[in-house]
């Protein structure tokens, strides 16, 4: 019998969370730019072809590090989060791990590459969350998730590639993102 879709989901979440912990540890001793794919293959007792079946790259690792961990803060709006506190919770949690191996992968060769594929996994989320809320998505507002993804994820990246964004606290990095989100996505996330 073959693997249900969820199934086959199920077992990419494990593969990618045990890739992305091997890293974490291999980061502890030296930066991500330093750390071979081959390296990271032999840590984690994985094939290279597994490592690229899950990674388009290690500029992935970044993105599939952020993108679960907003998804996990997008579902906290509205739900006992605020939008800000979401954000400097998202910041504070992720400062370790941005200073780590995040700040690195900006500066790999796939980080253009990395910024679309991370802005499309953190549009999926939104519509995701919407989908479960059951709120309406019409054309115009599924737009403004496109685009706000696009930010959002160019303004992470900033966040660890600018050292002046990087000084900045995250209750006041929490407030420039969120002067750039459109309020009818703040009103269907909370409201919902």
């Amino acid at each position: 019998m073959l693997p249900t879709r969820d199934q086959d989901y199920s077992r990419s979440f494990i593969m990618k969370t045990h890739i992305i912990e091997t890293v974490d540890e291999l980061c502890k001793e030296r930066p991500l730019r330093d750390v071979s794919v081959r390296e990271i293959c032999k840590a984690a007792h994985i094939s290279r072809q597994t490592f690229y079946r899950h990674f388009g790259g290690k500029g992935e690792l970044s993105c599939w590090i952020v993108t679960r961990m907003t998804a996990q803060k997008l579902r906290s709006i509205g739900r006992g989060l605020s939008w800000e506190a979401a954000i400097v919770e998202l910041v504070g949690e992720t400062r370790e791990q941005f200073e780590r191996i995040l700040s690195d992968s900006i500066q790999l060769p796939d980080a253009q590459r990395t910024l679309r594929v991370q802005a499309s996994e953190i549009e999926r989320e939104f519509l995701s969350i919407l989908r479960e809320r059951r709120v309406p998505v019409c054309a115009m507002l599924s737009r403004q998730i496109q685009l706000f993804s696009i930010i959002w994820s160019a303004s992470f990246i900033e966040y660890t590639k600018d050292p002046e964004w990087a000084r900045m606290a995250p209750d006041e990095f929490a407030k420039l993102i969120s002067s750039f989100i459109p309020k009818e996505i703040k009103a269907a996330l909370i409201s919902s």
